[in-house]
């Protein structure tokens, strides 16, 4: 069967072009898709700057939502062989079942979400282990669509009790404690260093997932420590996420002096068969609302994405639909 599908290569563009499906193995099943997340991730794997990316040509994408093709059950599927196809062969290990009653609201906020979604979704399961009772969370990087997904999942998946956003923007900072209410404060960076620990909202933080990296990372280290009520108290620093910088200044006093514990949250550092099982519950958690509400997405036509590849990943969070 000849399908169109969007291919790259880390030297080019993304491109169109015709190939042939073959039957599904004994182990696949075949997926007519309806749409495909478009996302930080799938954007590096395509120019070949990820650590699971291919060198050489490959299908863009690491996710869609489609229907098994035989029974017509509705799907999300996770494949690093490329998603965005009109049909494809997908391992059923791969594949997760969306609720029977989904809406088409339903499926659209699952597939724009869910990767973004499971940036904090992994942190917080597979690398932090139990949060504390009452525990306090801190985003770095809170005004984007992770950063405030973040929230909803610190809250309504592990039960941490207050959750404060940090980002560089106060205009921004201002219109998600408007729009996000699960959020409990809120963090500048536009303040100076010293009235940022002065303000002593990052004295009691029990985590804080950073999406951001770099600089900014830096500073918020630096006065999370420097404004700790109790050195001993156990910070766990989880970063995930480098839009601001590959680099991040860290002061080996910071090691020796308090209880922290930094560590990255990613594919590789917990086995296949735990992102398996936390992606099951996140496909859940989207479909029926508890993720999600209220965070902006809007669909593009997939014939376009060729000539959108190279858009920016606004606060408006798009996916590519059939």
């Amino acid at each position: 069967m000849t399908i169109k599908a969007l291919f790259s290569t880390p030297s080019a563009e993304p491109y169109f072009k015709d190939i042939e499906l073959p039957p599904p193995k004994d182990h696949e099943v075949t997926v007519q898709l309806l749409a495909v997340g478009y996302n930080h991730l799938a954007k590096s794997r395509a120019k070949g700057a990820h650590y699971t990316a291919s060198k050489d040509e490959t299908i863009v994408g690491i996710d869609g939502v489609g229907k098994v093709k035989g029974t017509g059950e509705l799907v999300y599927f996770v494949s690093m062989e490329g998603t965005y196809a009109q049909e494809l062969n997908v391992p059923k290990a791969a594949v997760y079942p969306l609720p029977a009653n989904s809406s088409e609201e339903d499926v659209d906020r699952v597939i724009a979400l869910a990767n973004s979604a499971f940036a904090s979704a992994n942190a917080f399961s597979n690398r932090i282990g139990s949060l504390p009772e009452n525990a306090s969370v801190a985003v770095l990087g809170a005004t984007g669509t992770s950063g405030r997904l973040a929230i909803q999942v610190a809250k309504n998946m592990f039960g941490a009790k207050t959750v404060i956003g940090i980002g560089r923007s106060q205009t921004k900072l201002d219109q998600l404690k408007k729009d996000e209410p699960l959020l409990d404060d809120v963090i500048s960076l536009e303040e100076s260093d010293e009235a940022i620990i002065s303000g002593g909202k990052l004295s009691d933080i029990d985590v804080v997932f950073d999406l951001v990296w770099g600089n900014s990372a830096s500073r918020v280290l630096n006065a999370a420590i420097k404004s700790k009520k109790v050195p001993h108290k156990r910070l766990v620093w989880v970063q995930t996420g480098q839009i601001g910088g590959e680099k991040a200044d860290i002061s080996p006093m910071a090691l020796r002096s308090t209880n922290l514990v930094i560590v990255g949250s990613g594919f590789g550092p917990q086995p296949f068969s735990e992102i398996v099982k936390l992606i099951k519950v996140l496909v859940e958690k989207l479909a029926d609302g508890t993720i999600g509400k209220g965070v902006p997405y809007k669909p593009l036509p997939f014939g376009t994405a060729d000539e959108r590849w190279n858009d920016e990943l606004g606060d408006e969070r798009v996916f590519f639909k059939f």
